[in-house]
């Protein structure tokens, strides 16, 4: 391990909130750093960006109050900006909507009585089936049969899940299921319909914390620490690291005016894409571990914000998943449910999101096509069309990374191949391929932070740092 220059600054790559909680950490300890992001606005996919008098996101994202560390941590960032407001999640299945996570309850009170029988006895035999041969998922699919049985599992995620990674599910690792979909334990309603006493549900979060200014409040109560020892430079693309003996000894980048400059990084703290970050190196890596950051797939996303003159939402629901596919959308999104701040008063922003690959039919339709479309889908939940005043689109890149079968062993293979540089450490959502929340981002940006400083790089934390994977 290299003896770290004073004179040189440890740099991170990517401003988003595992890059800038390891920005805040650092200044916190009153290490000199430089952050460098692409974009000209700091916070990733958890960015609050303004537009003609309201704030939208691209989640919107809520903290779920799981960690009691973090949650504490932010409660004491923040003071008394921000709100406790209870989950109101929502799923739409056949013309129904129910809670999500799915409740077994309210599933066969609401649903059709013969759908239900259906549903029911294709539990059961699912259940002997599963007793029997206890055979471990290799699949999504695999997954979904086994915990749900056909019909149901097709409903509710077999048909929504092909819509949304564009890969048949049977294509889909079953680690992808384990991390998003909460079992529905149909077996212990079976139980209690016969008279016996089940077993308590497992809990899920019911309430979220949430600024009232959006995402963004935290960002910036963080930057006035981070401002104070570190800098910022917003809008860089870099171009090249150079890697000279296992060691990144300069950090090529264009500014935002297009000018080439360099950086000599003492430690570097990167938080984009394993695929990028392997791709700018110059040498040497194994063509193995090349190849395995480069098969590393990512989905993209594209955002169509609504602005509709409606007082008060549509619906009372945060985010309502659109399962079936009759919907060309994944997902209607409803920040002012989360906070007023979030649409004009007198107004309601819907945010409709609909995953695709860069280039392909879909990401190619203008901003005019995707309203069409957009529309379709509104007209399906009997939202009033002429009421829809303004709109905009936002397309992302990599917003979410694709879990094929056998995924790990390239994510293996890459991380150990960038892991033999000395004095770089790859982490966050994106630098360990996680689909991960916004709390263990800034669990990875201070983890980052504090190894950094001391150095350590040890195979322990790379594998904590992807212990969601590990169930």
């Amino acid at each position: 391990m290299m003896r770290r220059n004073r004179d040189k600054p440890i740099v991170i790559i990517g401003g988003g909130p595992t890059g800038l909680a390891a920005a805040y950490y650092l200044a916190k300890k009153n290490q000199p750093f430089i952050l460098i992001e692409k974009e000209k606005y700091l916070g990733g996919l958890s960015a609050t960006l303004k537009r003609d008098g309201y704030l939208y996101e691209f989640g919107p994202h809520a903290f779920h109050l799981k960690d009691p560390q973090i949650t504490k941590w932010l409660k004491g960032l923040l003071g008394e900006d921000f709100r406790i407001i209870p989950t109101n999640t929502h799923v739409l299945i056949d013309g129904q909507i129910y809670s999500y996570p799915l409740k077994a309850g309210e599933l066969l009170r609401k649903i059709r009585p013969s759908l239900g029988i259906k549903i029911l006895w294709e539990y059961v035999i699912t259940y002997f089936k599963k007793s029997f041969r206890n055979k471990r998922p290799q699949s999504f699919e695999d997954w979904g049969l086994k915990n749900f049985g056909p019909t149901l599992y097709k409903m509710s995620f077999g048909d929504y899940t092909n819509k949304v990674w564009g890969i048949p599910p049977k294509k889909l690792s079953a680690k992808l299921a384990y991390q998003k979909i909460s079992r529905l334990n149909l077996a212990d309603i079976i139980i209690k319909l016969l008279g016996f006493r089940g077993k308590d549900q497992p809990a899920y979060f019911h309430q979220y914390l949430y600024p009232e200014k959006g995402v963004e409040a935290i960002f910036n109560k963080m930057l006035s620490e981070i401002r104070r020892k570190g800098k910022i430079i917003l809008g860089a693309r870099i171009t090249k690291l150079k890697n000279l003996h296992g060691e990144i000894q300069a950090i090529k980048f264009q500014d935002i005016r297009g000018r080439v400059r360099d950086i000599n990084p003492a430690q570097i703290i990167s938080t984009i894409t394993i695929k990028d970050l392997a791709g700018l190196l110059n040498h040497p890596l194994q063509n193995e571990v090349l190849k395995s950051s480069q098969d590393l797939k990512y989905r993209d996303l594209m955002i169509i914000y609504l602005l509709t003159r409606e007082k008060n939402p549509l619906f009372q629901s945060q985010w309502i998943y659109l399962v079936e596919d009759k919907y060309r959308f994944n997902r209607l999104m409803i920040g002012k449910n989360l906070s007023p701040k979030m649409a004009p008063k007198n107004q309601t922003v819907l945010a409709m999101e609909i995953c695709c690959q860069k280039n392909d039919f879909l990401w190619r339709k203008s901003n005019q096509e995707l309203l069409i479309l957009a529309k379709e889908d509104l007209s399906k939940l009997k939202i009033d069309l002429n009421k829809i005043s303004d709109y905009f689109v936002v397309r992302i890149e990599n917003a979410y990374p694709i879990y094929i079968k056998n995924f790990e062993k390239n994510v293996k293979n890459a991380i150990e191949g960038l892991g033999k540089i000395s004095n770089l450490l790859s982490t966050g959502r994106n630098g360990l391929y996680l689909n991960s929340d916004i709390h263990d981002s800034f669990l990875m940006g201070f983890a980052a932070a504090r190894d950094t400083i001391s150095k350590n790089k040890s195979p322990e934390r790379q594998k904590a740092g992807r212990k969601w994977l590990n169930h």
